[in-house]
């Protein structure tokens, strides 16, 4: 009779914090606790905004975006963003348009808002003819024409660039700030869950590995290779971090 290897898991740190990003590339919001699926914590990601050619816009192409602030009341996502009025969305809406968009290399099936969300981006954008989409069939990360050999099957995401969970340590953050010439916050980087108590960069060495919290388990997949979306300032919408990146990409 063959035993089944009992996994054992050694303390890497704590959770310092918990966010979700409900549309892509808008802020995010903090939460206390967090529901785990299996696509990722509840509502991250679900929602996506795209122009009139079905291409997503992200803060790198419109760093307007990065000024959308969502809060949750009533059943529906609220929007606010400057010298707009707060958009709500339901979170279950009754419209019936769907259509197959590629996001990050992945296609899949989304539920189309509607024309009163859609006209609300395209004002903000400045950029007629953008709609905003809903997640309806999760995507399947082993798709992924790039990164899919990394994933398994059963892997699935909402709209994020590959893996349904993103996690970062405080510490590496701090250990950056402290080349930096002008610090930057946490929320340029966009991640799910913040780790405390660890070394700088101690997530550079969990590639290929199991992490725990509570009673959920994660399987990491790859290193999050930083891109230009960093350089954008969600106070403000400016794009001012390229020493940041020139850093991280050393």
């Amino acid at each position: 009779m063959q035993m089944r290897k009992i996994e054992q898991f050694r303390r890497v740190g704590y959770v310092s914090g918990l966010f979700i990003y409900p549309v892509k590339s808008c802020a995010g919001i903090e939460l206390e606790n967090a529901v785990c699926l299996t696509e990722g914590i509840q509502f991250d990601r679900n929602w996506v905004v795209v122009d009139r050619d079905d291409k997503y816009l992200t803060s790198v192409d419109k760093p307007v975006l990065a000024q959308v602030v969502p809060h949750f009341e009533d059943g529906s996502l609220c929007l606010n963003a400057p010298s707009m009025d707060t958009l709500r969305i339901p979170i279950q809406p009754d419209t019936k348009e769907f259509k197959d968009l590629k996001v990050s290399r992945v296609s899949s099936k989304s539920r189309y808002v509607g024309d009163k969300a859609s006209l609300w981006f395209s004002t903000l954008l400045n950029k007629p003819g953008c709609k905003i989409y809903q997640i309806h069939e999760l995507r399947d990360s082993t798709k992924d024409t790039k990164w899919g050999d990394l994933a398994s099957p059963g892997d699935k995401m909402g709209y994020a660039s590959f893996a349904a969970y993103h996690m970062t340590t405080e510490s590496s953050l701090v250990e950056l700030n402290g080349i930096l010439k002008s610090p930057i916050g946490m929320n340029r980087f966009r991640a799910n869950i913040v780790i405390g108590g660890t070394e700088p960069f101690a997530e550079d060495h969990w590639h290929q590995k199991f992490l725990k919290i509570a009673d959920v388990r994660f399987r990491t997949l790859k290193d999050c290779g930083r891109c230009t979306q960093i350089t954008i300032d969600p106070e403000t919408g400016i794009k001012n971090g390229l020493e940041a990146l020139t850093t991280l990409r050393r």
